[in-house]
């Protein structure tokens, strides 16, 4: 049985899907490739320890974050998909 170490923002990343995002501890471990029971000893370790959730004004204020949050996002995912193409067309190269 092999043992593997995963990174202190893994760990936070993952208590994250549990205590912000509303994810079980089940669906959490399942999204990220860990047994629930690890999962809920990372919660247990680090939960307290995330930090605070953002409090919006209004709605409008929330929905304004929102969409810049989903700009970025877009522009990140269309970074990753460009270097990916880049990188398998390397590879057949």
């Amino acid at each position: 049985m092999s043992h593997v170490r995963y990174s202190e923002q893994f760990k936070r990343d993952a208590v994250r899907l549990v205590t912000e995002e509303g994810y079980s501890a089940k669906a959490a471990g399942k999204a990220v490739g860990v047994c629930h029971t690890t999962i809920k000893t990372w919660v247990s370790k680090y939960g307290d320890q995330a930090p605070p959730r953002t409090v919006f004004a209004s709605q409008t204020d929330e929905l304004e974050h929102l969409r810049a949050e989903n700009r970025r996002l877009r522009q990140e995912r269309d970074i990753l998909k460009k270097a990916t193409a880049f990188f398998a067309k390397e590879q057949t190269s």
